[in-house]
């Protein structure tokens, strides 16, 4: 074999080994893909002298993030993305120093307004490592993947410390899927709520996109797709389960 075929074939078979990597590590877990940052920042302030958060991506995801299948013998706490769909792509960041003029009182929130039926969201955290046992423990802490966003009766709102936070979004019905946010600063309350809103930031809205495309339907969902369901608006709308003025966990 001459020196640049193996040279060749080398790297092609280097190639391979990433590109699988970035889907599904053997290994370990990875995000599903390539990160997609959920870049938080400001925009130039109003009469008021009030900043109105903006929420951009740092590419545009068209239709959706495509889901990737999770494993058949993953460790916990991944076990739960066993043969699921899922994706962690999309990382919360905040973009700029704005963070500085939070108040000691104040603490940045992320809460789910609607979402699309099927659709389960974890606790994560920063980075991700292909490689070795899946995910890294560096600046944010482990991915303990525990339920939030209404996830198991979870809170629908999200105390957020403003690191660079990969979330896990675990499908259990197949077809595109949505998430909707809001993003803003509030007093923050024992236990882990929210009271008053702050006077000096506007919330921000913004909407998550995913494709599933490879959690097989089951034989009676099947049926009604068919009948077309879908455009029937079978998904019920999520209520906010607190007053206005309080948010408690």
């Amino acid at each position: 074999m001459t020196g640049s075929r193996a040279v060749t074939l080398r790297w092609l078979a280097m190639s391979l080994v990433l590109a699988v990597s970035t889907t599904a590590g053997a290994s370990g877990v990875s995000l599903g893909g390539l990160m997609n940052h959920l870049n938080v920042n400001v925009t130039a302030p109003n009469a008021q002298s009030q900043f109105p958060l903006v929420v951009g991506f740092d590419d545009d995801p068209g239709v959706g993030l495509d889901m990737a299948l999770g494993g058949d013998d993953l460790d916990p706490p991944f076990s739960l993305l066993n043969g699921k769909a899922y994706n962690a792509q999309y990382g919360w960041l905040i973009a700029g120093r704005w963070g500085s003029a939070v108040q000691p009182n104040e603490r940045i929130f992320i809460e789910l307004l609607d979402q699309s039926d099927g659709l389960s969201t974890y606790q994560g955290g920063f980075g991700v490592d292909t490689g070795g046992d899946g995910i890294s423990d560096d600046l944010n802490g482990a991915h303990t993947l525990e339920p939030i966003f209404g996830t198991d009766d979870s809170p629908l709102w999200w105390q957020w410390d403003g690191r660079m936070t990969h979330n896990w979004y675990v499908s259990e019905i197949a077809g595109p899927h949505f998430a909707t946010y809001r993003v803003f600063v509030a007093e923050a309350l024992p236990g882990g709520g929210y009271g008053q809103l702050s006077s000096t930031f506007l919330p921000a809205e913004v909407t998550l996109r995913w494709i599933d495309s490879v959690t097989i339907p089951e034989p009676a969902a099947a049926m009604l797709l068919g009948l077309g369901a879908v455009g029937l608006g079978l998904r019920r709308p999520r209520k906010h389960p607190c007053p206005p003025d309080t948010h408690s966990a």
